[in-house]
């Protein structure tokens, strides 16, 4: 396999097996940090849109979503690159837009409104996928927050720990953007993610601000 002449579109990051990877349409690269330079990952998928860091047994993979056309992969870091394994399940439990590590369990979303979860996602069986607020918006990130999974998307912000989802700030309802909620992250106990046309809300399981 030939490696590509440029990154391309960089949609992720991850920290797994001691390298810094990003992922992006042109496939998985990690940081050589002896000589200063991206170095392309052999054998990894393309067009990748999210990765996540998930142990099962006494494994560690990487877990790549490729979104929703396309079955996702996982690593187990051998680094000859023969080991990436496509998703063995059938549709639609193959596709993910967003992973998400949540207490033992992985979690992501299958179609633009759902998410599931499972324990052994090289090769068990989905849960059942739960619809996360109306089906006319889609979702936009997944983040583990005090262990618990909070799923946003382009107009709300949910908290879906309970098995069924809770809208947590009802008022970004009138605020539905294509940038809504992307890349919600968790700094000093607190959640962020952007919302409407240009504000940050941050979230601290209390109060929005």
């Amino acid at each position: 396999e030939s490696a590509p002449t440029t990154l391309g579109t960089i949609t992720c990051k991850a920290n797994y097996g001691g390298k810094y990877y990003i992922g992006g349409t042109n496939g998985l690269f990690w940081w050589d940090s002896a000589n200063s330079y991206w170095k392309f990952q052999i054998g990894c998928p393309r067009y990748i849109s999210y990765m996540a860091v998930f142990t099962e047994g006494s494994t560690s993979y990487l877990f790549i979503a490729c979104g929703l056309t396309r079955g996702y992969w996982f690593w187990d870091g051998n680094t000859d690159g023969t080991t990436f394994a496509k998703a063995p399940q059938a549709l639609p439990d193959d596709k993910a837009q967003y992973f998400c590590a949540v207490s033992g369990e992985l979690k992501k979303n299958e179609t633009a409104s759902t998410v599931c979860g499972n324990t052994t996602p090289t090769s068990g069986s989905w849960g059942a996928p739960i619809t996360v607020g109306d089906t006319g918006t889609v979702i936009t990130g997944l983040l583990n927050y005090k262990n618990e999974l909070y799923v946003s998307k382009t107009n709300g912000w949910y908290d879906e720990n309970s098995g069924t989802p809770v809208s947590l700030i009802p008022e970004l309802a009138s605020l539905d953007n294509s940038n809504g909620g992307v890349n919600p992250l968790s700094f000093k106990a607190k959640a962020y993610a952007p919302f409407g046309a240009q504000s940050i809300y941050e979230y601290n399981s209390v109060a929005a601000t």
